[in-house]
């Protein structure tokens, strides 16, 4: 292919076959590997239309306990590999003590820098394997709208959780990735011909998925995991109810 602006070929591998034509490129580098980023326009035929009504539908929580919960309490989790997340901190504590812009201190920045990405790598990867299994086993998907940030400001405002705690939920928060995993379902469910709606997390955790009873206790309460509804007698277990809500308020 010919791109304006590039006179010389471009030698590039490619991991899978492109689904369209590509129209614009541009080159990124990460480190020491430079990586060819292709703008390409599919044609509209090629894209399944979305269902009006969907028939096989799915409710995603973004838990505390669990990365993802949804309406049937499958749990999905993206952790990061403890074993490199060791050398990172090895590499880190030997490079504050060497001297900045040493050569020794380069080749410790760049080794540091090649674990970053391969760790990162790793997560994407976990993330990107889950968003095409729902998207492929699904017509239509709900997901909680939450913000990282949202969990992070409730997690410091509940009085009865401790620091460490709070620390701990912040950071299983951030690690799972929640920005990606909502535009990654948002792309690959219209490229799918999916419905993908996003939902207000408002009440959802509240309540009852089976008569609508709200518990007002799990709001200041981040610790009660499950409960019994005092109005039907209903077990909820907190994050699946949750999914139950998200997917009810989306489909019905």
């Amino acid at each position: 292919h010919h791109f304006a602006g590039v006179k010389e070929k471009i030698r590039v591998v490619i991991h899978r076959p492109l689904m369209g034509e590509p129209k614009t490129a541009k080159i990124a580098r990460d480190g020491d590997e430079f990586y060819l980023c292709l703008t390409i326009a599919l044609d509209s035929k090629s894209i399944p239309t979305a269902p009006k009504k969907p028939k096989n539908t799915t409710g995603l929580d973004f838990g505390i306990k669990d990365h993802i919960v949804d309406d049937q309490n499958n749990t999905y989790n993206f952790p990061k590999d403890e074993r490199l997340e060791k050398k990172i901190t090895k590499l880190q504590q030997k490079l504050c003590l060497q001297t900045q812009g040493s050569n020794n201190w380069k080749k410790t920045k760049a080794a540091l820098n090649k674990l970053h990405r391969h760790q990162t790598r790793i997560h994407n990867d976990q993330i990107h394997n889950f968003t095409s299994k729902v998207t492929n086993e699904f017509d239509g998907i709900a997901y909680e709208d939450y913000k990282p940030s949202q969990i992070v400001k409730k997690t410091q405002d509940d009085p009865k959780l401790y620091n460490k705690q709070k620390q701990a939920i912040n950071r299983k928060a951030l690690a799972g990735g929640i920005h990606k995993i909502k535009s990654q379902i948002d792309y690959k469910s219209q490229l799918r011909g999916v419905v993908a709606v996003a939902v207000d997390p408002a009440y959802t955790t509240q309540e009852c998925s089976c008569c609508g009873f709200v518990n007002t206790e799990l709001s200041n309460n981040l610790e009660i995991r499950e409960w019994d509804c005092p109005e039907c007698g209903a077990h909820h277990s907190r994050d699946q109810n949750a999914a139950q809500n998200i997917k009810k308020a989306a489909f019905g």
